[in-house]
């Protein structure tokens, strides 16, 4: 199994810049939770984990602050020098971590072990939130999958631009032959303005789609919450 979290490193107001990054977890799961997963940046190793250890620390990572991912990681033995480094980065790329972790721990169930035949992420990975649960009062993060209705790659262009200015980020799953791949709203969401935008695309095209991505979200958010 392997779940991958590709997204902008950097936010997008710092000169602009753009230096697309990967997080992925590799493993294969098992009902006795013993097999290693191994956490890698970039096809960079971190650090190797038991499956039960990716389960706790996903859930020490739930609604955790950013600054203290790496201090999360060092518990698990991560060496001093990726420690470091993990530190140092932008709360982006924290966030990119965050949301890999997240997104493993909502997915794992989906995963059987088995019955192979079985597998469908669609109701994990589509249209649907993962609640950053930090168990207080006031406004949890989130992350939102686009719907299913989204022609991706009708819309890879707009798509492209909008991970490169933090927007959107991408999540690819893969497990014994079975694939899924989908972008969604990150955990931190930069404001941006549409003149920012259209002056990186003149056509309009990618704000218009990012509207269509918030339209998507709210309707969610309504129907999840009953409002309407």
């Amino acid at each position: 199994m392997k779940i991958s979290i590709k997204g902008n490193r950097f936010f997008y107001q710092e000169n602009n810049a753009n230096e697309e990054i990967e997080y992925f977890l590799n493993g294969e799961p098992t009902l006795a939770y013993d097999k290693d997963f191994q956490l890698f940046k970039n096809n960079i190793p971190l650090i190797t984990l038991k499956q039960n250890q990716v389960f706790q620390l996903s859930e020490k990572i739930k609604g955790c602050d950013f600054s203290k991912v790496a201090d999360l990681l060092k518990e698990y033995n991560i060496d001093n020098l990726n420690y470091q480094q993990i530190q140092s980065s932008s709360e982006q790329e924290i966030g990119l971590i965050k949301s890999l972790f997240l997104t493993y721990q909502w997915t794992e169930y989906a995963f059987p072990v088995i019955d192979d035949d079985e597998i469908d992420l669609s109701s994990n990975l589509f249209n649907e939130f993962i609640i950053d649960v930090n168990n207080s009062l006031g406004n949890q993060l989130d992350m939102y999958f686009l719907p299913n209705e989204v022609d991706l790659q009708s819309n890879i262009t707009e798509i492209e631009l909008l991970v490169s200015i933090n927007l959107l980020c991408k999540v690819e799953v893969s497990h014994k032959g079975h694939q899924y791949e989908n972008y969604f709203i990150p955990l931190l969401k930069p404001g941006t303005s549409r003149a920012y935008m259209n002056r990186l695309d003149s056509t309009g095209k990618a704000f218009k789609f990012w509207n269509l991505c918030l339209k998507y979200r709210d309707i969610k958010l309504r129907k999840t919450f009953n409002h309407g």
